[in-house]
């Protein structure tokens, strides 16, 4: 179970984390964002 929950934070992390990056632009797999 306390698996289940580290994987969840993990996932929630890297989603809300990428989804910074690509609002800032300083994700560079998307040279189009400014």
């Amino acid at each position: 179970m306390a698996l289940l929950i580290v994987l969840a934070a993990a996932a929630l992390v890297g989603l809300v984390g990428g989804l910074l990056a690509y609002a800032a632009g300083w994700d560079d797999d998307y040279p189009e964002v400014s």
